[in-house]
């Protein structure tokens, strides 16, 4: 009996230990991906949010328990249209890059460079998708096609 207890007391203790270390792991991601000059989140396989970042929260003004358990259709309104295809493929497993133009309430248009890595599983199953979200103005993108078009004149 005693034997008994003692084993319980250090699985308990394990126990304890094992969900502290995941507490400071997640605080570690939370402050890494809070550094980042991107927008850093999880999408889970039925395309919810699990995890964002702070600069979600800038941008959608709001905090992240009110955005994570969202879909991406919720969030992006009739922009999913566009970006529906793009997650469908990263949920099959591919890693996926492509850039768009959103237009955000204010009328302001910004062009957002996006990479989603598939979270694949010990069984090859896909559990989501990790998503980095670069926001780039429109004109710093005019100014990259402008330069192109230079570079290539001059060739």
């Amino acid at each position: 009996m005693v034997s008994n207890l003692k084993s319980e007391q250090v699985r308990v203790h394990q126990a304890l230990d094992l969900t502290e270390e995941i507490e400071r792991y997640k605080g570690l991601v939370q402050a890494l991906s809070d550094t980042v000059e991107a927008k850093v989140s999880y999408i889970d396989s039925e395309q919810r949010y699990q995890y964002v970042n702070k600069q979600y929260e800038e941008w959608y003004q709001t905090t992240s328990d009110k955005l994570v358990g969202k879909t991406v259709q919720e969030l992006m309104g009739e922009d999913y249209q566009y970006v529906k295809q793009h997650l469908d493929s990263a949920l099959s497993g591919k890693e996926v890059r492509y850039g768009f133009i959103l237009n955000f309430p204010d009328g302001q248009k910004r062009y957002l460079w996006i990479t989603y890595v598939p979270h694949v599983n010990e069984l090859s199953e896909v559990k989501g998708i990790f998503v980095i979200c670069q926001d780039i103005t429109i004109e710093q993108k005019r100014l990259e096609e402008s330069l192109e078009q230079i570079k290539a004149t001059e060739a």
